[in-house]
């Protein structure tokens, strides 16, 4: 272990930089591949254990100790291959004739930890323990970490052409974190942030002058006397690189990374606190010798628990979660809330699961097909699959369940804020590195490439294809007193679709129900669906369809008007039979929860987020008029004579058809509204109209600001058939 006091740093030189290491082994494997010569390398390490104190000279100063554990590294062992990796290899050599050498590697890691302490917890009272004794006296933040990581390297003559394949396994990675841990770790942080101010300016200072802290001559010297991979394909000609290419085919690189319990602890001084778990996370890379690159993420099991202590009745502690092996009644009712012993084949192993019972994320990008010459919306359907040639996300999303105790949040939110007033320091130390980064002459020359290569991409105009569903989404609003579902909000059956290039876009967005039901309520079971899908009518409630750009709008049959005026983007909206229950006691009670609770104020910003959108989209630059259209077939409003009955009248409205335009230039909008077919009925199906009325209302929106105030005023022509 070594102790650094970060004050003795601030008037030495900085440590020289060079990479003749990395050289030297780049120049001893192309020797290697070259030759067929095999390499066996074994390391067994103890790694250090570095720490940095806030301060040496006092013994209650916060401390940072990072343990590396112990790392056992072994090459080139052939025996203690990993299947995987042979298996991948059989797999490559299936596809490719040529000549090749594979080498294989282990790394395996253990007890690599971090923790926050006090400076007389770390170096004792005496000289006469180990240091590790001392360090089990700090608080973890990281638990100690165990992980495995295997890997191989076919060579093959042509030394562009090697493929690499990495699998890894991370048993369990847990994090602790709580207020004084926070208040103390960032101390240490601020500390150590002024010494690499100090330094950073020393190092100016002396490039001022003339002096050169990095060794540029050797670093020089030794590249040009053996060029390296990158000067090698820029002397290659474009020819020679795409020959290489040919010769190899499969996967480049491949790599597999598997996490088999991830969890987060909140804890809080009064020994509670909020946990937070993830079971079975694996994700892969792969990259093809055509430049394809395919990624993929599975998530499995997740949930919260709020262990926090409340004033009130606390039944479900689940906060939120995704679809568990039980139910989170049944959970509850256990008492333990002990979900890993239900998904224990998952935690213990060895081998990526890939389960996607949360969600389940894919990222195809392809490497020289990108570049064919075709309109990706000429298809009949953009969205498919089958015919796009760009890059495409496909994300698919299964459940996901909230349990929200207006007196819980209070608590948790209380929780929270102690949370954040402990890093008192994180926004002075943002701020300062805000102010050493806004000198316009420092910007990393690597994040100005990185933005061009961005914008390069973004102009060559590749159609991305973007594809997402969930399953369900449910909110149970419990009750504050004895913490039981008053109302269920359920989101189900819902998907997203988008094809976009650099001027153009569709987005098709489809809603399959959207309820609000009251599962404990005494009253009638016809009137427990407050709002729904009409019965017996649809599959989906919510349909939408958003175009931008005149190559998407005429390609799916875009709108234009009797004028024959093209628009800059269009919406079109339908919304399918819809079923409203009005009981006045439910509605009240429902209303009454918004108010008081935190559901009250997330909705009023949510209105002014919408708000803020709807002028933005009025008052933008844009040359063209927006066109957003919007048909709803069918309302049933059910009034109930009581809730304990099965008499009730039904308003039906037929369809209700808005359209609305908005001109950019001088501004202003013209909207129109109809609604046809208008019919009152009992529970009999008795009409209690003779006529069916409807109504329409045109209403022209002046520009603001132009004209009288007589000119500015918004005309509404309102027309009403007659009812009997």
């Amino acid at each position: 272990a070594s102790v650094t006091d970060p004050s003795s740093l601030i008037d030495g030189d900085t440590p020289t930089f060079s990479d003749q290491l990395s050289l030297a082994i780049a120049d001893a494997w192309k020797s290697k591949t070259k030759d067929r010569s095999a390499w066996t390398i074994n390391c067994d390490i103890e790694a250090p254990i570095l720490i940095l104190p806030e301060h040496c000279s006092h013994s209650d100063s916060s401390v940072l100790v990072f343990d590396l554990g112990h790392v056992d590294l072994a090459f080139g062992n052939k025996g203690n291959a990993n299947p995987e990796v042979l298996n991948w290899s059989k797999e490559q050599l299936r596809l490719n004739s040529n000549d090749s050498t594979l080498d294989t590697g282990k790394i395996s890691m253990e007890n690599l930890s971090f923790s926050v302490g006090k400076v007389v917890d770390i170096l004792g009272p005496g000289t006469d323990c180990s240091i590790k004794e001392y360090v089990g006296k700090t608080m973890p933040v990281i638990e100690p970490v165990s992980a495995t990581l295997t890997c191989g390297v076919l060579s093959f003559p042509t030394e562009l052409t090697s493929q690499v394949c990495i699998f890894s396994v991370f048993p369990s990675l847990c994090f602790r974190v709580a207020p004084m841990q926070i208040h103390n770790g960032l101390k240490v942080v601020k500390a150590w942030t002024k010494v690499a101010a100090k330094i950073g300016a020393i190092a100016e200072n002396h490039e001022s002058e003339g002096g050169m802290l990095i060794v540029e001559d050797e670093v020089q010297t030794s590249k040009s006397t053996e060029p390296s991979n990158s000067a090698a394909l820029e002397a290659m000609g474009p020819s020679d690189v795409i020959k290489n290419g040919q010769d190899i085919i499969g996967r480049k690189i491949h790599a597999v990374m598997s996490l088999q319990r991830l969890s987060i602890y909140i804890d809080r001084k009064d020994g509670d606190g909020l946990e937070a778990h993830l079971v079975s996370v694996s994700t892969s890379f792969s990259q093809s010798m055509d430049g394809t690159i395919e990624s993929r993420l599975c998530m499995g099991w997740f949930w919260i628990l709020d262990m926090l202590n409340c004033p009130t009745l606390r039944r479900q502690r689940l906060l939120a979660h995704s679809t568990l092996p039980r139910s989170a009644s049944e959970i509850s009712d256990e008492g333990t809330f002990n979900i890993f012993k239900d998904l224990q084949e998952f935690i213990s192993s060895d081998e990526p699961s890939f389960s996607s019972e949360l969600a389940d994320v894919r990222w195809i990008s392809p490497g020289n097909a990108i570049n064919a010459p075709r309109n990706p919306f000429e298809s009949q359907d953009p969205h498919d699959e089958k015919v796009h040639i760009g890059p495409l996300l496909n994300a698919t999303f299964a459940s996901l369940f909230v349990h929200w105790n207006p007196q819980a949040i209070k608590t948790l939110t209380v929780a929270l804020d102690d949370l954040i007033s402990a890093g008192g320091y994180s926004q002075g130390m943002l701020s300062s590195r805000t102010n050493h980064a806004s000198n316009p002459d420092d910007v990393n020359p690597m994040i100005l490439s990185s933005q061009n290569s961005t914008r390069s991409l973004s102009d060559a105009d590749s159609p991305l294809l973007v594809k997402a569903s969930l399953r369900e989404f449910k909110v149970l609003l419990n009750s504050a007193i004895d913490d039981l579902p008053l109302y269920v909000f359920t989101m189900s059956k819902t998907s997203l679709s988008m094809l976009s290039t650099k001027n153009d876009t569709i987005l098709d967005l489809l809603v399959g129900d959207l309820s609000v039901t009251t599962p404990l309520s005494s009253a009638n079971k016809t009137f427990h669906t407050m709002l729904g899908l009409a019965p017996n009518v649809s599959s989906s409630l919510l349909t939408v369809r958003y175009q931008i750009g005149k190559r998407a709008i005429h390609a799916t049959g875009g709108s234009v008007d009797e004028n024959d005026v093209e628009y800059e983007s269009c919406a079109d909206i339908v919304i399918s039979p819809v079923q409203v229950v009005y009981l006045h006691t439910q509605v009240m009670t429902l209303v009454s929860y918004v108010n008081d609770g935190i559901l009250g104020a997330i909705a009023a910003q949510a209105a002014s987020s919408a708000a803020t959108a709807a002028l933005e989209i009025a008052a933008s630059g844009t040359q063209s008029d927006k066109l957003f259209q919007i048909k709803a077939v069918g309302f049933d409003l059910l009034l109930p004579e009581s809730a304990s009955t099965n008499r009730y009248l039904v308003v039906h409205a037929g369809d209700l058809v808005a359209k609305y335009i908005a001109k950019p230039h001088p501004g202003g909008g013209i909207a129109v509204v109809s609604l046809g077919q208008v019919l009152l009925n009992d529970d009999s199906d008795t009409l209690l109209v003779e006529n069916p009325f409807h109504m329409k209302v045109n209403v022209k929106l002046p520009p603001a600001g132009i004209g009288s105030l007589d000119e500015q005023a918004m005309l509404v022509d309102v027309f009403i058939s007659r009812a009997a």
